[in-house]
């Protein structure tokens, strides 16, 4: 919905602008701990007014660092312990990594490569650029932490998946689609399926709020409900009137 809402709100949309996925390879194994543990510091430090708020940042962050550095694991009765990046599993893990590549978004304003359009979630970036700008600000990017490397998708025939969505260009209007993976099946075959009932049900819930919430022309809104429809029968309910 948010970025529906973004890219509604985006109205400069020219005939040099290209749709552009960037993606950033291996986000949490690369994240380097100890430095955005500082950056964790200073960021909890720019919250504290009085004096002993400072002293328990110091605190937060010290502990942070212990609790980063539980990175063990077992695999056939040998331990591990991972070298670098978040450990998966790590309830502070997701902070962290968002922590580090606020940082990395705020350099690439600072150095003025940021493009027009930007919408990131984890670690895919949803771009609006013009097409010459496109391979220099991805090697920008690139070149910022020599931790992070960013790969590129360019949109094709004027379309482009995201989150879920197809975003399709329309004389240089955004239009905008359901969109699912090739491997996406309707049937999950109630007698044999290890999903529990709730998990079916919520299932169709998030189809029908994707439905709901995504402007869909007539003809597309049509079709997604036929979609949703056969795959409730296929799975075990019944066609109501």
């Amino acid at each position: 919905m948010e970025l529906v809402e973004k890219l509604v709100a985006h109205k400069n949309l020219e005939e040099s602008d290209c749709l552009v996925s960037f993606y950033i390879k291996a986000l949490h194994p690369s994240i380097p701990t100890k430095e955005v543990i500082w950056k964790l510091e200073d960021w909890l430090t720019e919250q504290c007014v009085e004096m002993n708020e400072r002293e328990k940042a110091k605190v937060y962050t010290k502990l942070a660092a212990l609790y980063m550095n539980l990175n063990y694991f077992v695999c056939r009765d040998q331990f591990y312990k991972t070298t670098s990046g978040t450990a998966m599993g790590n309830p502070l893990s997701p902070l962290i990594s968002e922590i580090f590549m606020k940082s990395i978004e705020e350099e690439i304003e600072k150095r003025g490569i940021m493009p027009k359009f930007w919408a990131r979630y984890v670690d895919d970036i949803l771009v609006i650029i013009p097409n010459e700008d496109i391979e220099k600000t991805l090697e920008a990017i690139n070149n910022i932490h020599h931790n992070i490397t960013f790969t590129m998708e360019k949109e094709d025939d004027q379309r482009i998946a995201f989150l879920g969505l197809a975003i399709i260009r329309t004389n240089n209007k955004l239009e905008f689609d359901i969109c699912r993976k090739e491997t996406h099946t309707q049937r999950t075959i109630p007698r044999i399926s290890k999903h529990t009932y709730g998990q079916k049900v919520a299932a169709n819930y998030s189809m029908i709020h994707g439905l709901l919430v995504t402007p869909l022309i007539e003809e597309r809104f049509k079709k997604e409900i036929t979609y949703i429809k056969d795959t409730a029968v296929k799975n075990g309910y019944s066609r109501g009137k």
